[in-house]
């Protein structure tokens, strides 16, 4: 019976272990109150050792009906009236984070509004730059196939030149070889008429004698 009686107040002494851990490993919130005391003892008579305020954290050490023995998150420990926490966080705490999310997002929606803004200028900024270099590419087309144009005219122009060049060249050396005939010509000419002129020089100073020879005949016979 002893035995018995032994091994119920073990089993009762294990189960009131495993309570008390779990007991201890509860996170708690003070409720939504501005601030509550924590004092060294239990009770109002107790010292204040700190104020903690409403949504604070809180780690429970030892709980009771009316106190319960905390920890802060410095590690310093107290007594807070046990009807001043709560498992679940306060409402109160729930909606300052939560402004503090909406302020981070309006925040954050204002840095990007600032962003779009900028990157809204610089779009604009590159798409008039886009626009000024496709019209100073049209205007390169327009003159690189000008220039295209041209340079075939050019050197259909350079084929003729070359083709009158040397069609030059051809009536040069033609217009040559009849300067130099007609030079040879001018002389053969030139020869003829010495030749013809001392003939005729050459006939007259014949007849010229064959008349003296007559008159100095008839002199003689006269």
């Amino acid at each position: 019976m002893n035995a018995i009686k032994r091994a119920a107040l073990a089993v009762s002494t294990l189960f009131l272990l495993f309570a008390t851990s779990d007991c201890l490993a509860e996170t708690m919130y003070v409720t939504d109150l501005m601030e509550i005391t924590m004092r060294t003892g239990r009770g109002v008579g107790n010292k204040i050792i700190a104020m903690l305020e409403s949504g604070q954290r809180v780690r429970v050490l030892e709980a009771n009906d009316d106190w319960t023995l905390v920890e802060l998150s410095d590690g310093k420990q107290g007594w807070v009236l046990s009807r001043f926490l709560t498992r679940s966080e306060p409402k109160s705490s729930l909606l300052e984070k939560l402004q503090q999310k909406h302020d981070k997002l309006a925040e954050d929606s204002k840095v990007l509004k600032d962003e779009n803004a900028v990157l809204k200028s610089e779009n604009n900024r590159l798409k008039s730059e886009l626009e000024t270099r496709n019209k100073a590419f049209e205007e390169l087309s327009v003159k690189y196939k000008t220039l295209k144009k041209e340079s075939a005219e050019y050197i259909e122009l350079k084929a003729s030149e070359k083709e009158a060049r040397q069609k030059a060249g051809v009536l040069s050396s033609k217009t040559q070889q009849l300067e130099e005939e007609v030079s040879r010509l001018r002389t053969q000419q030139s020869i003829r008429w010495f030749v013809a002129g001392a003939g005729v020089l050459f006939v007259g100073f014949l007849i010229g004698l064959i008349s003296r020879r007559k008159r100095r005949r008839s002199s003689l016979l006269s």
